[in-house]
């Protein structure tokens, strides 16, 4: 005998049986049917199953005999590690497990308990629970020790069939020419749920095929039979179970032929129902994705994540980006310019490495037009034929975004009007009060300075009074320009000559090292201004451009020019308020020196703000305070170290131009008659009454409007009325109505620390004699009270 290890390794007398030699063997073992079932019942063969772990979990009563092993100790051992004698052996059964989920008559040394070895065959697959995970390994093991020596021949082939028709994967059957089942395997059995008995000798079509297909199938096989139709190698049919469930199967089909004659049909069949129902599902699915991603409004993009190769688009790609398909498809997302910025894609694919998806991410991209879009996106990685792309969802949110701008635009406007009124206001307030004791100290040093004979040593300190005085007016007179309340002596003017007249002191003001531009547009229509609040705003900003500068040589240009302004441009001024579309003359100064960045640019106008270490911080809010007195508005332009424009529009004037004012010497003026006073602030009025007494006039003085009426009506001879507008118990407005139902001729001259013009808009077609600003000197009531008495002449 010769020894195991002289035995070939392949015994090609034990390899797969073909189908031929499967139905012969098959019609031997309908022969012998008795004797089938008893081999079949004492088998000696070892069938086992093992967990995931190869842990025995089942194993035949044959185990003792074949192994020396008990069932009950042979449950819970590794059947790869403890049984096999050689590693060698059991690292290629496990290795062809693993590969093709199989292993067919595997032949390997076995390890008894008492140590001797056997040779084993096996054939195993695996297993699977419910959910179509793997559960283990179920297989046969066989000793063939006595086999590989001397085995019958027939025994060995009809074992070896069974066995596979037993343990295949597959539904494994045979019909006869009158389609009549002959074989079915016990994975026929279990998915028809049939036994094996119940079937051979029944009709196939008749047993297992749906009624409404029944007719065709007979049909069919038929023709196949008699050879007028051959049969196709591979076909799907539904069949009925016992349980009247109806299954798809995938068949195999062979015709079996006996001398050239066809005398029966081979078919090995699988159940892929949940298969065909998964891509039923898949498919609808594919079909709602397919039509939402054409239909949807935004952009979607499917892309190469490697190279950006964009592989499909919707109809939203093509509305937003305009873009036919035919014109993207298969072109880079670079080649195609979609990007603005690349970075922005490399940022998304490298969050797309670590991130699941990828929402609300911002970008800018580029139409077909040129057009530059913002988008929202939202994308994430998807697996497409075995190669990864990037969906991308983008929406455009360009008017969105356009609109937010506005809105925030809009509301920091808004806060700075509102900031501005309400500083205004206390500025305003501040500055009313103020005047009334400038007015008094002013009146008082200006007195007691003509009262005093010449050299007098106390007239130095009078003048420092005086010029103390006139700064602290100087300062009312900024916080009421800020206020927008300033005194305005309205006049129609060309910008030009104004520029003109003033060219030689702003350029004195300025740096040597600092050329100064006048670059005029000509002919400029009037505009209707307070020709010294201009000159306050000009004196600012050449002040302020020259101090840019430094001390570096530098330009300061000047210039004018006419611009029509619609609603849209009107929105980009730092102040707008009310603004009307039209026609302005532009009073622009620009300067070559540092420039200002964004946070400076927003604080330039607050008050007291300052980027010089002494400055007091009123100059340019005082600039800002006249310009939205005069109902105009300011843009500026500046970026660092590139220099600043500051851009003042003034409304056009219905009027024509008048040449500047003059000033009238009025030094030997003196009046006469008598006046009533009426003021509420005693110090007021007792420096206003010293001041028109100096000028030769008889003064009566009264608190409020109610006392001046009264006083009027009693007190003979008045010639005119001299009215503060801001009073307690009846102010200067309501007295004036009543004091012109009196007297319609009377001349009243109004006083207020308020603007003129906001004065006499209230005032306007009442025929008011003229107006005093406070705090006024000598000198100022004089000129104005000279101008109301040259009126009667």
């Amino acid at each position: 005998m010769n020894s195991s290890s002289d035995l070939p390794i392949e015994d090609n007398s034990l390899s797969q049986p073909t189908y031929e030699e499967l139905l012969q063997k098959l019609k031997e073992m309908e022969a012998r049917e008795s004797l089938y079932r008893s081999l079949a019942e004492n088998t000696s063969d070892l069938f086992y199953r093992t967990d995931t772990e190869g842990r025995i979990v089942f194993l035949s009563q044959s185990a003792y005999a074949l192994s020396g092993y008990t069932v009950e100790e042979s449950l819970g051992m590794n059947m790869a590690e403890d049984v096999y004698l050689v590693p060698e052996e059991r690292e290629v059964f496990l290795c062809l497990l693993r590969e093709h989920g199989r292993v067919q008559n595997f032949q390997a040394r076995l390890k008894r308990k008492d140590g001797s070895v056997w040779w084993a065959m096996t054939s195993a697959h695996y297993y699977y629970d419910g959910h179509g995970n793997i559960a283990g390994v179920e297989g046969i093991t066989r000793d063939i020790t006595a086999q590989r020596q001397a085995l019958e021949t027939s025994v060995r082939q009809k074992d070896e069939a069974q066995r596979y028709l037993d343990i295949a994967g597959v539904m494994i059957g045979a019909l006869d020419q009158n389609g009549n089942v002959t074989l079915l395997n016990q994975k026929g059995s279990q998915i028809l749920g049939f036994q094996e008995p119940e079937l051979i000798g029944k009709n196939w079509v008749k047993t297992v095929i749906p009624e409404r297909y029944r007719s065709q199938m007979q049909q069919d096989l038929d023709q196949f039979f008699s050879g007028t139709l051959s049969i196709p190698e591979f076909s799907e049919a539904k069949v009925v179970t016992r349980s009247g469930e109806e299954r798809i199967i995938a068949f195999h089909n062979t015709l079996l032929r006996n001398d050239q004659d066809i005398c029966g049909i081979l078919f090995s069949g699988e159940d892929i129902t949940e298969r065909k129902f998964t891509e039923r599902q898949l498919r609808n699915s594919e079909d709602r994705f397919r039509t939402t991603f054409k239909t949807i409004p935004d952009s979607i993009c499917l892309t190469n994540i490697d190279d950006g190769t964009i592989t499909d688009v919707n109809d939203g790609f093509v509305r937003i980006m305009g873009y036919s398909p035919e014109e993207v498809l298969g072109h880079t997302t670079y080649r195609l310019r979609f990007w603005k910025n690349v970075n922005d894609r490399k940022d998304l694919i490298r969050r797309l490495q670590t991130e699941e998806y990828v929402e609300n991410m911002e970008a800018d991209f580029i139409a077909k037009d040129g057009t530059v879009l913002r988008g929202l996106i939202s994308a994430r990685t998807v697996e497409l034929n075995g190669q990864r792309m990037i969906l991308t969802v983008i929406r455009d949110i360009t008017l969105h975004k356009r609109l937010e701008i506005e809105r925030q635009r809009l509301e920091e406007k808004m806060v700075q009007s509102q900031k501005l009124e309400s500083l205004g206001i206390l500025a305003g307030g501040v500055a009313h009060d103020f005047n009334n004791l400038l007015a008094a100290i002013m009146g008082h040093a200006e007195l007691t300075k003509r009262r005093l004979p010449p050299g007098t040593s106390a007239l130095a300190n009078l003048q420092q009074i005086e010029n103390a005085a006139e700064r602290a007016a100087d300062l009312a007179r900024q916080m009421l320009a800020y206020s927008g309340r300033g005194h305005f002596i309205l006049e129609h003017i060309d910008l030009n000559d104004l520029l003109q007249e003033m060219m030689h002191m702003l350029q004195v003001s300025i740096s040597k090292k600092v050329l100064l531009r006048l670059i005029p547009y000509t002919p400029l229509p009037a505009v209707s201004v307070d020709a010294t609040q201009i000159r306050q705003i000009l004196m600012n900003l050449v002040i302020n451009a020259s101090e840019a500068i430094g001390e570096n040589s530098g330009v300061i240009t000047i210039s004018t020019s006419l611009r029509v302004c619609d609603q849209q441009d009107l929105k980009t001024l730092w102040i707008d308020e009310d603004l009307k579309a039209g026609e302005y003359v532009s009073l622009e100064v620009s300067d070559s020196g540092c420039g200002m960045d964004e946070e400076t640019i927003h604080k330039i106008f607050d008050p007291f703000f300052s980027t010089k270490f002494t400055g007091r911080g009123l100059g340019m809010s005082a600039v800002l305070g006249i310009v939205r007195g005069h109902k105009g508005a300011i843009r500026i332009y500046s970026e660092p170290g590139k220099g600043t424009t500051f851009n003042v529009l003034l409304p056009v004037s219905s009027q024509t131009a008048q040449p500047l004012e003059i000033e009238v010497n009025d030094d030997d003026w003196q009046g006469d008659g008598k006046v009533l006073l009426v003021d509420d602030e005693e110090s007021a009025r007792r420096i206003g009454v010293e001041m028109l007494e100096e000028l030769g006039f008889d003064v009566v003085t009264a608190s409020d409007g109610r006392e001046a009426l009264n006083l009027y009506k009693s007190v003979a001879d008045i010639g005119f009325v001299i009215l503060d507008l801001t009073m307690p118990n009846m102010d200067g407005e309501q007295c004036y109505r009543e004091l012109k139902k009196i007297t319609p001729e009377l001349k009243v001259l109004m006083s207020s620390g308020y603007n003129e013009a906001e004065v006499c808009q209230r005032f306007s077609g009442k025929k008011l004699a003229g107006f005093v600003q406070k705090p006024y000197k000598l000198t100022t009531l004089k000129h104005v009270v000279r101008k109301v008495f040259q009126g009667n002449d």
